[in-house]
């Protein structure tokens, strides 16, 4: 079915109407007309995936990630910077009208970012085992499908620098994903980072790291 997409949803979906039900649709745009599959039909709003977009908003681009439809991570890449910063603001002032009854006089233009990419200093990635190795990645929207991702445009150089340092020493003392039956391996990677310096926290099941590991963590 075709579906005209009237806004944008607080998660970077677009939002249109199907006889006065919302239809939530991720990957598109404003203004934008779609032919969607509905994917999921609640009693107060459905889910759907498009199958082609048939009139493309002017603010569409090409994303610089390759894994942008992927993860779910960054919806409004395709979109903009100067419309991101437009839709931000929007759902702004109508989530402060809507619960905090505030003027929307005095809700401001939406500050831009000096740097669209390389600017986040922490990440929290679930892990998995592919072909015998550890690796980080995102699980797919609604999904258990995990998606690698080698390398993330928006973490910041030292960041990401880290993270495959940290891998590359797991993966060197045989450490695997975590296994729901037997409780053991990695869960989850959760770095941060202030003027230079890094915090890495594994999250792991009920074994702990060998000291050897250990050591060659400290020493990255």
């Amino acid at each position: 079915m075709k579906v005209k997409i009237i806004k944008m949803g607080i998660n970077g979906e677009g939002i249109g109407y199907v006889d006065r039900t919302p239809v939530f649709v991720p990957q598109v745009l404003p203004q934008e007309e779609v032919d969607i599959t509905v994917t999921q039909r609640q009693k107060r709003y459905w889910h759907g995936k498009v199958n082609r977009i048939v009139s493309k908003s002017k603010n569409r681009i090409k994303a610089d990630c390759p894994y942008q439809h992927k993860c779910g991570g960054c919806p409004l890449m395709i979109s903009r910077y100067e419309a991101q910063l437009e839709e931000k603001r929007e759902l702004l002032k109508q989530t402060l009208i809507k619960y905090a009854q505030v003027d929307p006089r005095l809700i401001k233009q939406v500050q831009p970012s000096p740097d669209l990419f390389a600017y986040r200093n922490q990440c929290k990635l679930p892990c998995a085992t592919v072909n015998g190795k550890l690796i980080t990645g995102m699980y797919l929207p609604n999904s258990n499908y995990f998606q690698e991702i080698n390398h993330c445009i928006i973490h910041e150089e030292g960041l990401e620098h880290i993270r495959k340092q940290v891998l590359k020493v797991l993966n060197d003392y045989g450490c695997r994903a975590y296994d729901y039956h037997r409780k053991q391996g990695i869960r989850t990677l959760i770095i941060r980072g202030f003027d230079g310096k890094y915090q890495v926290c594994i999250v792991s099941g009920e074994e702990e790291l060998n000291d050897g590991c250990v050591e060659a963590l400290m020493s990255i």
